[in-house]
């Protein structure tokens, strides 16, 4: 290691260690390849293994996110979603924090829950026709549709339910 890393205080020393390690290197040329099966025996290894550097589990998991997703497994997707934000929230990263990550997820799925009852919301309706025309969108897009495609965003984010 470069003595001006070994220099650094012991969270920069392990995000600079994480971003350079050989497994996380090899992963992300993996997932870059299509070749996620291997890719993700990579992730769950350090995730198995790993116990010292959160940035690199941390950088396991958001990997592990990606194959899930291009794989189309919803459901292992929406499982390390969350462990993912679990670890976002512990992190400090050069003195930025993430706290209540994971509550404002939650509340996107409660908001999933609500979604028809604000659907026919009167001020609800009123304000997304507003910025319809602040966009000059009047012949693109409806209220309706903007709604309709909200809620396919909404659907389609991880979620804590299987």
């Amino acid at each position: 290691m470069p003595p001006q890393i070994a220099a650094l205080p012991p969270s920069e020393r392990k995000y600079f260690e994480a971003e350079r390690h050989t497994g996380i290197r090899n992963a992300n040329a993996l997932i870059s390849q299509g070749r996620f099966d291997e890719a993700q025996a990579l992730c769950e290894e350090i995730l198995r293994t790993e116990n010292e550097n959160e940035f690199l589990r941390f950088m396991a998991s958001g990997n592990l996110c990606t194959i899930y997703d291009e794989k189309g497994d919803v459901a292992a997707l929406r499982k390390e979603f969350l462990r993912y934000l679990d670890m976002l929230e512990n992190l400090k990263i050069k003195g930025f924090t993430t706290k209540n990550v994971k509550a404002g997820y939650l509340s996107m799925n409660k908001m999933l829950l609500d979604f028809g009852k604000m659907r026919a919301d009167p001020v609800v309706r009123s304000h997304v026709q507003e910025i319809i025309k602040q966009n000059n969108a009047e012949g693109v897009a409806t209220v309706d549709s903007v709604l309709d495609d909200t809620l396919g965003y909404l659907k389609n984010f991880p979620s804590s339910k299987n």
